[in-house]
């Protein structure tokens, strides 16, 4: 699993937030800029991601203070009703994926 970071669009912004104040910012490997916020590191469909990006095999977070600091937002019904959903989908996606596999293994 991985911290979470937010990507800056603007280099110049982020090395003057970077020098002139406090915010956890760090320079990446690709010379862009990040600034670390609370929480875990997820894709679109909830699934947890790794410092490289991968996804990590049936690790959904749904847990808000793990994801909050990416959108502080996450609460109520409606939030759970739509993590659900897309936490859902992408379940019946991997299943569907893994028996087409073991069709193809068997054939």
């Amino acid at each position: 699993m991985s911290a979470a970071y937010l990507n800056f669009k603007n280099n110049d912004i982020a090395q003057k937030l970077a020098a002139e104040s406090e915010i956890n910012i760090h320079k990446g490997f690709n010379n862009n800029y990040y600034m670390n916020v609370h929480g875990l590191e997820i894709n679109d469909h909830f699934q947890s991601l790794t410092n490289y990006g991968e996804i990590v095999d049936g690790l959904y977070i749904m847990a808000v203070p793990f994801i909050g600091g990416l959108n502080p937002d996450y609460s109520g019904l409606d939030f759970c009703d739509t993590a659900g959903a897309r936490i859902a989908d992408c379940m019946m996606i991997n299943f569907e994926n893994e028996d087409q596999k073991a069709e193809r293994e068997v054939v």
